[in-house]
């Protein structure tokens, strides 16, 4: 009879454990990931914008999706400037703000 009591008492612990840790995981707000890069724009389509950070091999895309203020910035730097862009990370990285350091050098030949 105690050894069943015991395997009862187990069980039922376990069971409470996991419901309060799935209820106090459900109370947390996911975090917010932001930052910034400073680089250069190496492509861009029309919804988003590739940039190679200082000391990155590989440079990163980054989308406006219905963001028309980012929109407008993406659309509105060239490739090939240098500048500061602001991101925060939902689901994929989503341009904030773009500050243009300097224009593409324009040779004229």
């Amino acid at each position: 009879m105690l050894p069943q009591k015991l395997v009862a008492a187990l069980v039922i612990g376990g069971v409470v454990m996991i419901v309060a840790t799935a209820v106090g995981q459900e109370k947390k707000a996911p975090e917010e990931r932001k930052g910034a890069v400073v680089g250069r724009a190496v492509a861009k389509g029309g919804f988003w914008i590739e940039v190679q950070a200082d000391g990155e091999e590989m440079p990163r895309k980054y989308y406006c999706g219905s963001d028309q203020v980012a929109l407008k910035a993406v659309k509105t730097t060239e490739v090939g400037s240098r500048l500061r862009l602001e991101w925060r990370f939902q689901e994929v990285f989503r341009v904030v703000r773009i500050e243009v350091f300097k224009a593409p050098n324009r040779e004229k030949k």
